[in-house]
């Protein structure tokens, strides 16, 4: 049973006061109000993202190729050549472009502007 229909039940079925609903299912009293009042419908939490296992190993595989390749910043290495590289390595990816772009923004730098003046 979820949370919602758990208050609901305790409030309206058993006859539980809304605070005590509040405080034993560690919620507002608003939030109990709602649930009660059928206004708000809860919404489901998404899933966090898990990581592929062949992207983890391509991710690995990538660095170790970024730190075997470092030269001048002309020179850097492209995804393009880094997924033929890897492709002739043998590792089994496609996803090259996506882990390059992730590691650039991972990267990137952040500049805060000082010319902002205290008031």
């Amino acid at each position: 049973m979820d949370q919602a229909t758990a208050i609901r039940h305790a409030v309206l079925g058993l006859g539980k006061s809304r605070r005590w609903a509040a405080r034993n299912f560690n919620v507002a009293r608003g939030t109990v109000d709602n649930y009660v009042e059928a206004t708000v419908v809860p919404r489901k939490r998404k899933a966090s993202p898990r990581e592929s296992p062949k992207t983890t190993a391509a991710a690995a595989a990538l660095a170790r190729l970024v730190e075997v390749t470092a030269v001048s910043r002309k020179q850097q290495l492209t995804a393009q050549r880094a997924w033929e590289l890897l492709k002739q390595e043998g590792v089994d990816i496609s996803c090259v472009k996506e882990i390059v772009a992730a590691r650039r923004r991972a990267a990137a730098e952040v500049f805060v502007s000082a010319d902002v003046q205290a008031r």
